[in-house]
């Protein structure tokens, strides 16, 4: 299956250099988000939030075939 992922922040470092913030990435059936993480080589602890086709998903989320997946490193700050 295919999945296209947008990476935001300080994660579009895990990127491959030829790509601005989106790749598509092959993934085997039943794949879930810590297995694109993983092909990625993200630290799931580098990860906040990831939606998947514009709703939030767990981690252990499984993936379909042309989901589109918004990866957000974790948000700090405060007054």
């Amino acid at each position: 299956m295919r999945v296209t992922v947008k990476l935001f922040g300080g994660l579009r470092k895990y990127l491959p250099a030829s790509t601005d913030r989106c790749v598509e990435i092959e993934l085997p059936d039943g794949a879930t988000a810590v297995d694109l993480l993983a092909r990625l080589r993200i630290p799931p602890d580098h990860v906040g939030v990831i939606a998947a086709n514009q709703q939030q998903v767990e981690k252990t989320a499984t993936l379909h075939d042309g989901d589109e997946l918004h990866v957000f490193a974790p948000l700090a700050g405060g007054l």
